[in-house]
Formats: structure tokens, C-alpha cells, sequence
């Protein structure tokens, strides 16, 4: 069970470091566009064991998205982030960052049609902001 320190949504932003830049860019558009959530990156954590402060940001997360890129699918530590958080039941948006990916390997068992996630490959738009605060209230109960 989570602990929550504030009436904020938890939330954890899981991308291939590749694309940090643009994930600031993502993080402050959702915080602009919903205020009621707490978000973190990679970025937001330092610790000497990565791979353990990574499991337990991911614990306390109330909801994790997961921005799904080529270099996100080759990348064997976004495939055990991925897998934790399956195996601790955690809720999950996926978030298409990579216009040239398409969907196959491990992430099929995670993703079954490419209908199930959000496509932010033009940029930042009001509308996918909306439509992932629209998925975080859908998923929040």
C-alpha cells in the first residue's frame, strides 16, 4: 500500500535516457496541464544503487507511463523497470515517443495493439496532455 504524503497522484515517467530533453519538456506540460500531479524522472533520483532507488521510486509511484521508444525497447534496464512494475501490479500508460518504432519483441506482452497507447511523436500538444490526465483519472480508482 502507498503512502501518501499529499493529496498529489504519484507518478513516474520511464524512458530511455536518450530522450531526457524532451522528457523535461513532456514532465512540465503535464504539470501544467494538471496540477493535482506528482511527477518524477530519473533526473528527480541519485543514489548509488540505481537499480534499487529505480524499484522503490517505482513502489511509491501511484502510476507509472512509459514512453516507448526504439532505444526504450533495446535498452535492457527500461526492460526490467517495465517488469517490476508489471509484477507489482502497477498501473501503466504507454506513451509512443519514437515515430519509428513499432510495436514487436518484449514489449508485446505489455502491449497487445498499438490502439492502446498514446501517440506524442508531433511534440507536446494540449491534446495528449489531456488525453494522459484523461487516462490518469480513468486508472487513479
Amino acid at each position: 500500500q502507498i503512502q501518501k504524503s499529499s493529496s498529489k497522484i504519484k507518478i513516474l515517467i520511464l524512458y530511455q535516457s536518450g530522450y531526457k530533453k524532451e522528457i523535461l519538456k513532456f514532465k512540465e506540460a503535464l504539470e501544467r496541464n494538471d496540477e493535482n500531479l506528482e511527477i518524477r524522472i530519473d533526473v528527480d533520483r541519485i543514489s548509488d544503487d540505481i537499480m534499487q532507488t529505480k524499484a522503490d521510486t517505482i513502489d511509491k509511484s501511484d502510476i507509472l507511463i512509459s514512453c516507448i521508444s526504439q532505444t526504450y525497447h533495446d535498452s535492457s534496464n527500461c526492460k526490467r523497470e517495465l517488469i517490476y512494475a508489471f509484477e507489482k501490479k502497477k498501473k501503466v500508460i504507454f506513451v509512443l515517443i519514437d515515430k519509428k518504432y513499432y510495436l514487436n519483441g518484449w514489449l508485446k506482452q505489455f502491449i497487445k495493439q498499438e490502439s492502446e497507447w498514446i501517440d506524442w511523436c508531433n511534440g507536446i500538444p494540449d491534446t495528449v496532455c489531456s488525453q494522459i490526465s484523461h487516462q490518469i483519472s480513468f486508472l487513479k480508482n
